[in-house]
């Protein structure tokens, strides 16, 4: 059987990531089901037997040991959940959140179990390695309308938090070495921000330290329409960068190539430390080692291989991790710049003019298609000028990440760091400047938030997929294929704004006791402050992407809450946005429907449309629409009304 590696690895690799969306009875009925259809397939193709037994087994092992960890890791830690406990653990992540609040993970035992349990506290005197005990009552962690909370941490090994705990003691660890490591990137980054107060401060602490509390939303939202937004997540190219410039340094030194092999590795590592460890930093850290390693012991570099071997082994401590968002991009990154990338670049002709560009563009265009389907499912809209952005813009990132790393490895000296930073920055400024130019473009990015749009993008995909499976190997057949995929869903999420160009679709967002509403037609949105505080405002920037909306017209505020502006003002672009301070009701008409939003629902009989906070009343119906707790939207188009109601995410 050849590639023995690919075969076993994808097969486990599948059943992992299966089994980690399945409950446990489901899962105890696959393993026979699937060893029952793996011997029966076995019997009928003897010529490949030991194939079809490999992929069988491989599958069903990995679904064992998934259940297994669900049932004595998972279920066992969060049977706590609803009960006040002592815990006590090594303090392992430390995450402003704001104010003084903090988010603090520690690592302890809990029912004889590793677990790790996140609380809040403020008290910002807690360093890495140090020993705390706490009380808490513990909960399971949860998706809100703000964040999917339960499959983020749940991919970290964190089942459970502590909400607000009581620090009973606190004990020093002593002396570590990532703790030194974590504390020496903490005073790099506030060296950093010290000398670049801005936003360009704050994206070489994203880049080189793994850092982006110091990035705006308006940033944020700008990298992910220009599809740079991969440039704050540290993995592969920073890795790249860093290492090749080491590399670069031993040379000039004079060492030999073992011993530059060496210190690379120790800076590989060091570096993983800094970055703080994220998965994709790791998978392209190990990836790195097995390609400098390949030579030493005679073995030839395989990129598919090192990319499944790398992904199992990281999976070896926690299988939940299959469902990472980051290491799922990364290795979608990975295998089209180190497997698919080069059956193209093989048939450009080396001695053509503009090579080095030729080969940038079909690089970069090759990963901007096979992450696509990634990226559908966790952003809330996809950038179509990627292609262009990361062969011009990315190389400028480059620049300030070297001359950053020089700053890193000199120890911040003033003296240093400070003509180094002023030019990074500088490089930073044009970079940015470009950047926002780019997202103004209306056709830069396109919405994501619509099901016809994730359909028509797995289906597509799906054949792709397909094809690879019968044909064996990928091709240019299935290269062009999987473009035609990308074109097609340019053209699906274009004739869905079309379509919908005339619609007017109202949503209905609640936390708690704040609640506002966002009546959207076409590009353009009205915003609504029903009651609360504003704070809720952070959730309508990712609606308003997911749906296409560029501009608000009016912001209305109905509950007289002084801090909702400044609350709405931090996350969106208002200057050309009209304020409106009413009271108790707002009466609006987009597409000829007349709608009235109200805290009470008010008898208005010219309206189409009346809303309050538990329910909706259709013009000429007797039936008043009881309103969810989370998330509803109504649609009002060609003198029809629809409500539906959705628990979270905003797809219609």
């Amino acid at each position: 059987m050849r590639r023995k590696t690919v075969t076993i690895g994808v097969s486990y690799l599948c059943g992992l990531f299966l089994a980690s969306f399945l409950s446990v009875k489901t899962a105890v009925i696959l393993l026979p089901t699937v060893s029952a259809v793996t011997t029966a397939i076995a019997l009928l193709m003897r010529s490949r037997t030991k194939q079809v037994l490999a992929v069988g087994v491989s599958f069903c092992v990995a679904v064992a040991l998934s259940l297994a960890y669900t049932v004595l890791v998972y279920e066992t830690q969060i049977s706590y959940a609803g009960q006040e406990v002592i815990f006590c653990g090594k303090a392992v992540e430390a995450e402003h959140v704001s104010g003084d609040k903090m988010l603090y993970t520690l690592e302890g035992e809990l029912g004889g179990t590793n677990a790790k349990i996140s609380f809040f506290s403020d008290d910002r005197k807690l360093e890495y390695g140090d020993i705390v005990t706490v009380r808490a009552t513990l909960s399971e962690t949860e998706d809100n309308l703000y964040f999917s909370g339960r499959a983020y941490y749940k991919s970290q090994g964190i089942f459970l938090t502590g909400g607000y705990a009581e620090i009973i003691n606190i004990k020093d660890g002593g002396f570590s070495f990532i703790g030194g490591v974590i504390k020496y990137r903490d005073y790099l980054t506030d060296k950093i921000m010290s000398f670049l107060p801005d936003d360009e401060g704050g994206l070489i602490c994203a880049m080189l330290c793994g850092n982006t509390s110091f990035v705006s939303p308006e940033i944020k939202s700008v990298m992910s329409r220009t599809g740079l937004l991969h440039v704050f997540s540290v993995s592969g190219l920073h890795l790249v960068i860093i290492y090749y410039m080491i590399f670069w340094l031993c040379g000039m030194a004079g060492l030999r190539r073992k011993t530059k092999l060496l210190v690379c590795e120790m800076f590989i590592l060091l570096f993983v430390l800094f970055a703080g460890g994220t998965v994709s930093v790791v998978r392209a850290a190990a990836m790195m080692t097995v390609h400098n390693l390949a030579p030493v012991f005679r073995r030839k570099y395989d990129c598919l291989g090192s990319v499944v071997l790398c992904v199992v082994i990281i999976t070896v401590g926690n299988p939940y991790v299959i469902q990472s968002p980051s290491l799922l991009l990364s290795v979608a990154g990975a295998l089209s710049l180190g497997w698919i990338s080069p059956m193209l670049l093989c048939r450009l002709d080396s001695k053509s003019r503009f090579h080095k560009l030729k080969e940038s563009v079909v690089a970069s265009a090759t990963v901007s298609v096979i992450t696509l389907p990634l990226n559908v499912f966790f952003f809330s809209e996809v950038s179509v000028i990627s292609i262009v952005t990361n062969v011009f813009l990315l190389p400028l990132c480059s620049v300030a990440l070297c001359v950053s790393a020089v700053v890193a490895l000199t120890g911040g000296v003033a003296i240093i760091a400070k003509p180094l930073l002023m030019v990074a920055g500088l490089v930073i400024k044009v970079f940015l400047h470009f950047c926002r130019m780019l997202a103004a473009l209306p056709f830069s990015s396109l919405p994501t938030g619509y099901i016809a749009v994730k359909y028509t993008t797995v289906v597509c995909f799906a054949v792709v997929l397909l094809l690879i499976i019968i044909l064996r190997t990928p091709c240019i057949p299935v290269i062009i294929m999987s473009f035609s995929a990308f074109l097609c869903f340019i053209i699906v999420s274009l004739a869905n704004r079309l379509l919908l160009s005339d619609t007017v679709i109202i949503y209905k967002l609640c936390d708690e006791d704040m609640q506002a509403v966002l009546v959207v037609q076409g590009s353009e949105a009205t915003v609504i402050n029903v009651s609360g505080s504003g704070a809720i405002a952070q959730v309508i920037p990712q609606l308003m992407q997911s749906k296409g909306v560029t501009q608000i017209t009016k912001l209305y505020d109905l509950d007289g809450a002084p801090t909702v502006y400044s609350a709405y003002s931090e996350f969106l672009e208002l200057e050309n946005t009209e304020f409106v301070q009413s009271e108790g009701i707002a009466m609006l008409e987009m597409n000829g429907v007349t709608i009235a939003v109200a805290q009470t629902l008010v008898n208005n009989t010219g309206c189409n449309v009346m809303l309050c906070s538990d329910s909706v009343l259709f013009e000429n119906e007797s039936v008043c629409y009881p309103l969810c707790d989370e998330i509803e939207e109504i649609m009002i188009s060609d003198e029809k009304s629809v409500v539906r109601g959705l628990k979270y995410g905003f797809v219609e």
